[in-house]
């Protein structure tokens, strides 16, 4: 996954798959089909809007998008928002290199927009595959904790520098939200979720979507993170659409 971002960058694929390269933006992959519409309360006729955002739990860009609107909707409206689950390396790919230039840039730019947001963010110094807390956060649907689970798992990994790669981390991470332990490793072990994981990758690609963060609107999309105003731009569209 690389960087989306309106930069003339391009992925290009290679043998284990897409490469990509990042500028100061947010995250994109390439090469697949629809996601559900789900409605953003505020806004009427709800069934006619949404707002869906396509991330990752290792994405800078994600994470800032995520407390943005935590700062900005209320909690009915964030219940509304469906998050889309985009993995930037699938299991059986290497893990992204941090030191790579591009995600150095991107880091160290996104870091400078947090800090003038006043938003936390120490991430720890690797990249972890994200597939397991991916799959927590649908175990946590199901149990109707998801906001709960989502957040605690943003937080763990930009604030808390945790490990979300580790099934114990993410255990704990459960428990603390409320999530039954045992059932959670039980989850996990058993891949439950890993075709719904599959299946939302191949919907958001069938759809274009090709990085993360992508916020979707009824009628339009805004790929990466490109600052607090261009989210606030989006949203007041999605809320005139």
């Amino acid at each position: 996954m690389c960087s989306v971002c309106s930069s003339d960058h391009k992925d290009t694929p290679g043998p284990r798959g897409p490469r990509w390269r990042s500028k100061r933006g947010s995250a994109r992959l390439i090469p697949p089909a629809r996601s559900p519409i789900f409605p953003f309360p505020s806004l009427a006729p709800a069934k006619d809007r949404s707002l869906r955002i396509a991330f990752d739990y290792a994405d800078p860009g994600s994470y800032l998008t995520h407390a943005l609107l935590e700062r900005w909707l209320d909690p009915e409206e964030r219940r509304a928002v469906e998050w889309l689950p985009l993995e930037l390396r699938p299991p059986g790919r290497p893990l992204l290199d941090p030191d790579e230039p591009g995600w150095r840039e991107m880091t160290r730019h996104l870091s400078e927009e947090a800090r003038a947001l006043g938003i936390p963010f120490d991430p720890p110094p690797f990249v972890p595959h994200t597939r397991k807390a991916m799959e927590l956060a649908l175990h946590a649907r199901d149990r109707d904790i998801f906001e709960e689970v989502h957040t605690a798992l943003f937080r763990a990994r930009f604030v808390e520098q945790r490990d979300l790669g580790r099934i114990d981390e993410l255990v704990s991470i459960a428990e603390a939200e409320g999530l039954d332990p045992a059932e959670s490793r039980t989850v996990l072990g058993v891949d439950r979720f890993k075709p719904a994981i599959e299946e939302y990758r191949e919907s958001l690609f069938g759809e274009g979507v090709r990085g993360t963060p992508t916020l979707m609107g009824r009628e339009s999309r805004l790929e990466g993170f490109h600052g607090a105003e261009k989210v606030k731009i989006f949203l007041s569209e999605v809320r005139r659409s």
